[in-house]
């Protein structure tokens, strides 16, 4: 074997380069695809678009015991090095509940000067958590502050995506009954810039109103993942010169041969 390869070291020296090109450019291959993949979150036709897939929704629920005129505000705050995002409601007077279609959120109220109040009473029904607003609370209003998993999903390696749905489907009757209200959404990502995608039944501004049963989907552009992003493209870079080179050395032994 060995005397086989040093009768044939040219050849062997070639397939060793051509190999090593070889890996260089599909390295490359691979994260190119990695950095230039579209998933089908945000298709209109796929099966696995993000609109029939709650998991990736946020379906929050207000309820007042009385007027349903007055919106309530609810701010969702979160960034891709958070384990939990962060969802504020500032209630108007009336509201009894809040309902979050996520068993594991786990929300308190939140006094002035940002004080930790009171953790709010649960009750869980199926896929939703009811949260009975404290008494005092009810008749002038006041903040309450939910954490949950992010429900968001992929749409490109620096895009994520996510629904907020003001979802009436939840049972009243068990909890005491009301109204839904429409809410007010203001978004706060600090991880980068955002845009809607697609929205129904909702009222777009500076802030979004989602009446009862109005959605938006919202995509949310990473600067951290842009930054990721042009790292790849130099490795990338680096990666098809070296493996340009491996393949024009794995070649020189017949190109020098045909040159005579």
């Amino acid at each position: 074997m060995w005397d086989w390869v040093k009768a044939h070291g040219r050849l062997v020296r070639s397939l060793v380069w051509a190999t090593l090109g070889g890996i260089c450019f599909a390295v490359a291959i691979g994260l190119t695809w990695t950095i230039a993949h579209v998933t089908t979150a945000l298709s209109a036709s796929s099966e696995d678009r993000l609109e029939i897939d709650p998991a990736g929704w946020y379906a929050v629920s207000v309820v007042s015991g009385g007027s349903a005129e007055a919106p309530a505000q609810l701010n969702y705050d979160y960034t891709l090095q958070d384990d939990l995002v962060v969802l504020s409601f500032d209630l108007p007077a009336g509201v009894t509940q809040i309902i979050v279609a996520a068993v594991d959120a786990a929300c308190w109220e939140a006094r002035p000067g940002g004080a930790r109040g009171e953790d709010l009473w649960t009750f869980d029904e199926g896929n939703y958590r009811h949260l009975r607003i404290p008494q005092a609370m009810v008749p002038v209003g006041g903040r309450v502050v939910c954490n949950l998993a992010p429900r968001i999903r992929a749409a490109s390696f620096t895009t994520s995506a996510t629904v907020f749905y003001n979802d009436p489907r939840p049972e009243l009757a068990s909890t005491g009954g009301g109204v839904f209200l429409p809410i007010e959404l203001s978004l706060n990502n600090r991880d980068g810039p955002y845009d809607i995608a697609a929205s129904n039944n909702a009222v777009l501004g500076d802030s979004v109103l989602l009446r009862p049963d109005g959605n938006i989907t919202v995509r949310f552009h990473s600067m951290q993942m842009g930054e990721v992003r042009d790292w790849y493209i130099l490795v990338i870079g680096v990666l098809v010169g070296f493996g340009a080179a491996m393949v024009i050395e794995a070649f020189r032994p017949l190109i020098e041969r045909i040159g005579r």
